[in-house]
């Protein structure tokens, strides 16, 4: 193998003493093909910094050395092998694409890691927007409950949104739920000490809770109620009583659109009368008048959406009030 070393003497003595060389030259010094030495010299090229200018290669200094031990090393190799030249070069070849296959193989594995990490997080980041979306529509639906007195309502909804910001760390969100609970109790409480204080109202008594309703009525349309003793068709702000609560509430042509949903909390109110008024929808909390036995609506602007929810509202209502009977008899 001394011409191989030979060889090897020569180009090194060339690398060192010049700044480029020929390609065809190096080509020849190295005994290898076109095709194996023009791959090659792009590895060599990459590898230590060479720069491939049309017929030369210009010789990066600062690793030259690098690649002539590279050399060196392999040529004892090939020396070790006895195998010819072109063998040598097959192996050095074999060895660079193993590496190669190795280094892409571990590039792939990288690649796929990053995007499966990518795809978690971006689930992540779904699943809390949903969450955050649940939560907020569930906000705002006990914040109206709040405003509207359906207290229990709004301390369930609350609740239930305490419980996803404790799941979630939100603090903020807990703290905020936290105080709408405490508000809506505290309010409960204060209807409920309303609703045992019986004062005089329109020439009759009722308890303030009902009191404070008709005059919530009174202000929206800016007429006054006046008391009934009897409760007859067509009547106009009136209000009958019995046993200090309101059974029955007039409405003819007030000039009403929208009906107050505190009137819902009206539980002994039998009677009420809608009629000749521009009323287009009622709340749902109308079914919670459990007493209610006559309601009229004539002469409204109502479409058959609101014909349908009032009766949907007692269907359901008498319902309740045959399974309950029904339950109460052996089978």
């Amino acid at each position: 193998m001394s011409t191989d070393k030979e060889t090897l003497n020569k180009l090194k003595r060339v690398l060192k003493v010049s700044n480029s060389i020929k390609m065809e030259q190096m080509r020849d010094m190295l005994d290898l093909d076109t095709k194996t030495f023009n791959k090659k010299i792009l590895d060599w090229a990459e590898e230590f910094d060479f720069i491939l200018d049309r017929d030369y290669i210009i010789i990066n200094k600062n690793t030259v050395e690098s690649f002539i031990n590279q050399l060196d090393k392999q040529f004892e190799a090939w020396d070790k092998m006895e195998t010819t030249k072109i063998g040598k070069v097959e192996g050095f070849e074999s060895n660079n694409v193993v590496q190669l296959e190795a280094q892409s193989l571990k590039v792939e594995e990288e690649d796929l890691e990053a995007k499966n990490n990518l795809e978690k997080e971006a689930e992540k980041k779904a699943r809390r927007e949903a969450i955050e979306r649940e939560n907020k529509s569930i906000v705002i639906n006990a914040q109206q409950k709040f405003n509207k007195r359906q207290w229990n309502e709004a301390i369930n909804l609350f609740k239930k949104s305490k419980e996803i910001c404790s799941q979630q760390g939100w603090s903020d969100g807990i703290s905020y739920a936290e105080k709408m609970i405490l508000e809506a109790e505290e309010k409960i409480r204060e209807a409920e000490e309303r609703a045992k204080k019986i004062l005089p109202f329109k020439g009759t008594q009722i308890s303030q809770f009902e009191a404070d309703i008709l005059q919530e009525l009174e202000n929206q349309l800016n007429k006054q109620f006046n008391f009934v003793t009897k409760f007859e068709e067509r009547t106009k702000m009136g209000f009958c009583v019995e046993n200090n609560q309101i059974t029955g509430i007039g409405l003819y042509d007030c000039d009403i659109s929208i009906l107050p949903e505190s009137i819902s909390n009206l539980k002994s109110l039998q009677k009420l009368e809608l009629s000749a008024n521009k009323l287009t929808t009622l709340p749902e909390s109308i079914g919670n008048l459990s007493s209610l036995e006559e309601l009229e609506f004539n002469d409204n602007k109502c479409c058959l959406a609101l014909i349908e929810e009032i009766f949907l509202h007692f269907l359901l209502f008498f319902l309740f009030l045959f399974l309950f009977f029904f339950s109460l008899f052996p089978s």
